[in-house]
């Protein structure tokens, strides 16, 4: 997985009102390892049901960090640039998918059909190895802290059309 993050700050004791202080971050992930999960469907009657796939993983895997920053007034004297590679490191992940469903048999029951909706929910931890600003440099640079703990999500409404032939 790859993050990108952009901000932009003004002001500060380093640099003039009129600046814009910019930093880009860049965070790479990569990670295997294990996964276990169980799925349930509760039947209501005449093909509609209730269901919810969960699983988990434990994934061991490396980060990488690349943070950019400069300014809008004089990029010469306030830039800064730090990467890390390698940061190795252990990472759980949880997904949760639980919603309604309307399921059939076709074709003299030789097919089925599926249609599912619901909420999809995941988390990363250990994912989004990020960097913040401790303090500044007597030249006006900031230092970069790496912070190894982040999480990351993604939640939302899926809608699953399933054929099994």
């Amino acid at each position: 997985m790859k993050y990108t993050n952009n901000a932009a700050f003004t002001g500060g004791e380093n640099l003039p009102d009129n600046a814009i202080y910019n930093m880009n971050r860049v965070d790479q992930f990569w990670g295997v390892g294990p996964a276990i999960g169980v799925d349930g469907m509760w039947g209501v009657g005449e093909g509609f049901g209730i269901f919810c796939d969960n699983s988990i993983a434990i994934l061991l895997g490396s980060s990488k960090i690349d943070d950019h920053s400069w300014s809008s007034v004089n990029s010469s004297l306030y830039t800064n640039t730090y990467s890390e590679g390698n940061i190795l490191g252990l990472m759980p992940a949880m997904k949760i998918f639980l919603g309604l469903q309307y399921e059939r048999s076709v074709y003299y029951g030789q097919q089925n059909v599926r249609l599912r909706a619901g909420w999809d929910t995941s988390f990363y931890f250990n994912q989004y190895t990020h960097s913040y600003i401790i303090n500044q440099t007597p030249e006006g640079h900031p230092r970069f802290n790496t912070v190894e703990n982040g999480t990351f999500g993604i939640t939302g409404l899926r809608v699953d059309l399933n054929w099994e032939f």
